[in-house]
């Protein structure tokens, strides 16, 4: 593995933000105004891929992302690599406990006490992924699954993209017909 000295400038530019502004948010709009790019790289099919105006998490991925500092993850663990380091790994320490203290819900832990039980296993017309999600009206939650297309700004379809999930999914899954509907006054479970 060799450093590729373009791609190297933008990491230590965004470390080098990150310690200037100590901000996730603070550092994309930075690397907006300096219209720092993704990595561009070719995808298995020979098209070009990257090379764009970096989203949100791209920065947080960099900053975060052992490789920089001559390490390698594997799982939970942080390893020595046998590649050269772009920054100084007592700096990648450094900026990994500033990045973890300003954290703000704790990582490793289980986030939901309610976990989507559909989540990765539904799909939308065109075979792409649906997406939980939730509203609240009041007291009560409703959860249901949408398109991904929707979710990242994709071209989307229309309203058929979004399904609301029966309220008996949480507890096992619907075996019923009633969840391709909005109004469920005709399911056989209720």
């Amino acid at each position: 593995m060799s450093i590729n000295h373009t791609e190297a400038e933008t990491v230590l530019t965004l470390y080098g933000l990150y310690e200037e502004w100590g901000a996730m948010s603070l550092v994309q709009e930075a690397a907006g105004r300096l219209r720092l790019r993704s990595k561009l790289r070719r995808a298995p099919d020979c098209n070009l891929r990257g090379g764009k105006i970096m989203s949100r998490g791209q920065p947080h991925h960099i900053l975060t992302n052992p490789i920089y500092a001559g390490r390698i993850r594997h799982k939970r663990q942080v390893f020595d690599g046998q590649h050269p380091a772009i920054i100084d790994p007592e700096r990648w320490d450094a900026l990994q406990a500033r990045l973890t203290g300003k954290a703000s819900k704790s990582r490793n832990t289980k986030q939901h006490h309610d976990p989507s039980l559909l989540a990765g296993k539904i799909i939308d017309e065109v075979g792409e992924r649906l997406t939980p999600s939730h509203a609240q009206k009041g007291k009560k939650w409703y959860r249901y699954y949408i398109s991904q297309r929707l979710v990242t700004g994709g071209n989307p379809r229309g309203r058929e993209a979004a399904h609301i999930a029966h309220p008996c999914a949480s507890i096992g899954g619907c075996d019923c017909t009633c969840s391709s509907r909005p109004n469920w006054a005709a399911c056989p479970r209720d």
